[in-house]
């Protein structure tokens, strides 16, 4: 059971660089140390499907105000002055990244520290169906990504995906359909792993009685 003990009155994000003029969402924040970290997505008005997104990445020392840090990786329109850590389709090709998930996992080797989740469908390049598989990402700082070649999960999962390290395995909760891709009820699943890779199949955990 959760309450809301205090709330601002004010967005603590909005959206202020031309790559956020469509919209901003999936916020990821870890506290680090004596640090709050903020990963995001952002669209543009160049928008074409649910992959074409930006991840980006705030910092904030008292978790309200927030700096976006000039990182110097992805070249947006010609110039780096931004905190984009990655374009989708760059990273993915027209699969894209969507739904995004950050976390630490502090069992992990130094360069496998951070990890993300992420949907992207493998359909749009003519690799798979068309469906929004979920694939993973490492790094070492939460800034400059490795993507893994193979899916996580070989199953429809749009949307966020929530994924995090608990003792000896994975947990992972996606979201799904009770029957095909975008029919029928929306589902909660959750998979498990050992390892960052070979989720089972999702069992459903939460759905709607309607």
């Amino acid at each position: 059971r959760f309450s809301i003990s205090e709330r601002t009155a004010e967005p603590l994000l909005k959206a202020e660089r031309p790559y956020e003029d469509f919209t901003l969402g999936y916020g990821n924040v870890l506290r680090i140390g004596g640090q709050w970290h903020l990963w995001y997505e952002a669209i543009d008005h160049d928008y074409k499907n649910d992959g074409d997104r930006y991840l980006c990445y705030a910092r904030s020392a008292d978790g309200v105000k927030w700096e976006r840090p000039n990182l110097g990786l992805y070249a947006y329109r010609g110039d780096r002055k931004n905190n984009i850590l990655l374009y989708g389709p760059a990273a993915m090709g027209k699969g894209g990244v969507d739904g995004a998930c950050v976390f630490l996992d502090e069992q992990a080797p130094a360069a496998e520290r951070f990890k993300m989740v992420f949907s992207s469908s493998p359909g749009l390049d003519g690799k798979g169906p068309n469906e929004w598989w979920v694939y993973g990402a490492v790094s070492a700082d939460g800034l400059r990504w490795k993507m893994l070649e193979q899916p996580l999960l070989k199953k429809n999962s749009d949307t966020h995906n929530v994924c995090f390290r608990d003792g000896d395995r994975y947990r992972m909760y996606v979201r799904m359909w009770s029957g095909a891709m975008y029919e029928g009820r929306r589902q909660v699943g959750y998979s498990e792993s050992k390892t960052f890779g070979g989720f089972a199949n999702p069992t459903v955990i939460l759905e709607p009685e309607i």
